[in-house]
């Protein structure tokens, strides 16, 4: 792995704890849950998972964008209460309403990076499996 240093963008590795909730205590907070595949018949898909805290209070927003030749064809978006949200501090997983959204993971044999992702209702959903298959980094700011 090559890494680029330049003032103010220093890539690192990520690990798969780096993809779990972080459950931070500040004062505000959010974070998000991001994931896209480009298929081989030019359609594309976005998943977002972003949870919005401020004190004790806040909202779970999801949406799931489906694209044909870059042009948004589809999509499902959803609001919670954060008190609907469970989210693992050690793997992507996120539960919601009791209902898993998000399953990820790394397989022992070949290392490689999986996700199930599984959203929408009985008019419109979305049940993904996605390999990771580009290196994928954090950036911390400075």
């Amino acid at each position: 792995m090559i890494i680029i240093k330049t003032s103010g963008f220093n890539p690192e590795s990520f690990v798969l704890k780096d993809n779990a909730f972080h459950n931070a205590k500040f004062f505000g907070n959010v974070e998000t849950w991001y994931y896209d595949a480009i298929f081989d018949n030019k359609y594309s898909v976005v998943c977002l998972v972003s949870a919005v805290q401020f004190l004790k209070v806040g909202i779970i927003l999801t949406g799931l964008f489906v694209y044909k030749d870059g042009t948004l064809i589809n999509s499902i978006r959803d609001r919670f209460l954060l008190s609907h949200f469970q989210g693992s501090k050690e793997r992507p997983y996120i539960v919601i309403n009791g209902k898993e959204i998000i399953n990820g993971d790394v397989q022992r044999d070949s290392k490689d990076w999986i996700y199930h992702i599984v959203m929408g209702d009985k008019k419109k959903s979305g049940d993904l499996f996605i390999s990771r298959v580009v290196l994928i980094f954090h950036i911390k700011s400075y």
